[in-house]
């Protein structure tokens, strides 16, 4: 999940952890990454980075800030689509707390949707108790245990498209899909990874949260 290499010197884990604390305090805003689409212009395949969805924030574009909502972060991308430049994007992931930077190449023709294939959301960034929901039971034969849910170790962070707060937002979620399939992020504290669970929506998921 984008943790730290170990062989790192005590100063340069100093100037991570500023830039980090810098962030936090200064800054707490960013572009949150929800989903990253395959074979996209940001995918593992064609990067060779992994990028955490709902962990990672996009900070930082071609060395502008992105901690504003003001449509600057669309205009960079399209730039580079015109320019057919690189885009470099610094990321913050707010569990290890740590800076990283991917490169990739923005464009109109890879065969999805958008030039950079990521579902974002311009969001505060906080502490990752304050997105996600702890899964402390799951029924047996239910539709949660079908979609192989682990109590106690997982937490539900939400959809390629929604952010996750607390149990009334997953009940809203539910209502809404009834009797079909959605799917949800849910970080793994056993394997610590975010993995992606198809799941049909029922009167009752049969979860203790």
């Amino acid at each position: 999940m984008g943790n730290a290499d170990s062989d790192l010197s005590s100063t340069e884990l100093e100037v991570i952890e500023e830039a980090a604390a810098e962030i936090l305090t200064k800054r707490p805003y960013g572009h949150r990454i929800l989903g990253i689409q395959e074979n996209s212009p940001c995918s593992y395949e064609t990067i060779k980075q992994d990028i955490v969805p709902f962990f990672d924030f996009i900070v930082e574009a071609n060395g502008v800030s992105c901690d504003k909502d003001d449509g600057s972060f669309v205009q960079i991308i399209q730039d580079c689509v015109r320019q057919k430049k690189e885009l470099n994007l610094k990321i913050f992931n707010i569990k290890n707390k740590q800076i990283r930077t991917i490169s990739c190449q923005p464009n109109m023709d890879w065969g999805g949707e958008g030039a950079l294939g990521l579902t974002i959301k311009f969001d505060f960034i906080a502490d990752i108790q304050d997105h996600c929901i702890h899964v402390l039971d799951v029924t047996n034969h239910s539709p949660a245990e079908k979609a192989g849910l682990d109590p106690y170790n997982d937490y539900i962070l939400g959809t390629p498209h929604y952010v996750m707060r607390d149990s009334d937002d997953l009940n809203e979620l539910v209502s809404e899909n009834m009797d079909t399939m959605i799917e949800l992020f849910v970080y793994s504290q056993t394997n610590d990874e975010v993995r992606r669970y198809r799941i049909v929506c029922m009167i009752f998921l049969s979860l203790i949260l």
